[in-house]
């Protein structure tokens, strides 16, 4: 239950950081081909998060969207550090 609290708490405090283009963190519309359509994050105590990163077109997904989503759990999935892989987006 402690694990699931630290992981709200991440996300809220998330929210309230500003990206490169001015909008809250997860919600950036991706404007900028430079800002990935998903996000890799490793947290405390083995979380790794995925995000999908296109909510200005409601996280529809793309070829290239799909190909790095699978690369990304591939990487979790070699990384002995990770126990939980959570998606959100």
């Amino acid at each position: 239950m402690e694990r699931l609290e630290t992981l709200r708490k991440h996300l809220v405090d998330r929210n309230e950081d500003v990206c490169d283009i001015g909008v809250k963190n997860h919600f950036c519309a991706a404007k900028n081909s430079d800002i990935p359509e998903v996000l890799y994050e490793l947290l405390d105590d083995g979380i790794a998060l995925l995000t999908l990163n296109r909510p200005s077109r409601l996280n529809a997904v793309t070829n290239s969207m799909q190909e790095l989503y699978y690369d990304l759990l591939e990487q979790a999935d070699a990384d002995d550090k990770v126990k939980v892989i959570v998606v959100i987006g």
